[in-house]
Order: C-alpha cells, then structure tokens, then sequence
C-alpha cells in the first residue's frame, strides 16, 4: 500500500490494516528504524512483561489446577496450557467481550472462540485488566465446575499482582 505523507508528516493507517491488526484509536504503536525500514508494531504493555505473566500463570496453574491465558487487545500474551500459544490472534468475539471492561461469566454451553480454530469447551471468567481507567487485555480462566473460594482468591491475586505490576 503507498501513502503520501502530509505537510506534518502523517500517514494514514489503511482501515483493513488496522481491523486486521486489531489497531484502535487511541492505541499506541511502537516507531523505529532496523536498517532502512520505518517499522510500526503495535505496543503492548503485557507483552513487555512476558516473561513475568508465563511465571505468574504457569504458577498458579500448578499451585491451583487453574487452566488461564492471558491476553492483549490482539494477541494471546501468556498461557499455562497447551490449546493456546503465544501471538495466536484472538477473536473479535472474544475482544467484544473483553472491550466490556467488565468481568464476565461465560458457560460453557456459549461456546466463546478464543482464537481462530480454537474453541475450548469449558467455563471461562474473563476479567478485563484495567489501570487507571485505561484497558490492557484481560486475564481468562477456563473451569469446568464451580470455582471453590480459594481459586478465586489465587485468580484475583494473579489479577491484582498484574494491574500493580502495570501501574509500578
């Protein structure tokens, strides 16, 4: 696709990059040069803490037999179970959902599809992670029956250590 840059040196996104990209106003990108090349990636503040997330939930998936990813507005970030890998590219479905910015309840019987070509038949939590009003992703837990009080106690010591790992 070729653009023209304007007098103050914008260029507009193409709608189909955007929507395909999962790019929305308000969203930051990364700009910078590798050899000749102006490169735009999309910036993600769950994404620079990979690493920390993987350990976080691959944790608690021991401590708990809690089955969880985690998720950017795009991308799956981490995960602790084998259905899901990192960069997969969530549904819009599922973006719909997280966009809420509320915590959300789904049984199973809904049918949610994570990603493209993958449905996990389970119950899931999806609590959106916001700080300072400003939406993140979202942390998904996937169970088959009731959640006992002392998962969802780890769940939301997982989802708390994330929003003040973000906001520190």
């Amino acid at each position: 696709v070729l653009r023209r840059i304007d007098e103050l040196g914008r260029i507009v996104i193409p709608k189909e990059l955007r929507k395909k990209l999962k790019i929305r106003e308000g969203d930051f990108l990364d700009i910078f040069v590798e050899d000749n090349n102006i490169i735009l990636q999309k910036y993600s503040a769950l994404k620079d803490i990979e690493a920390v997330l993987n350990s976080l939930i691959v944790s608690l998936g021991k401590s708990y037999s809690l089955k969880m990813i985690v998720v950017d507005s795009a991308n799956v970030i981490a995960s602790n179970f084998n259905s899901f890998k990192n960069e997969m590219l969530i549904t819009d479905e599922l973006t719909s959902y997280i966009n809420k910015c509320e915590t959300t309840l789904l049984n199973k019987n809904v049918g949610l599809k994570i990603c493209d070509g993958v449905t996990y038949e389970a119950n899931v939590l999806i609590k959106p992670i916001t700080v300072y009003g400003d939406l993140y992703g979202a942390l998904l837990i996937f169970f088959e029956y009731e959640l006992p009080k002392d998962k969802m106690e780890a769940i939301n010591l997982a989802y708390n250590f994330i929003v003040d790992y973000i906001e520190a």
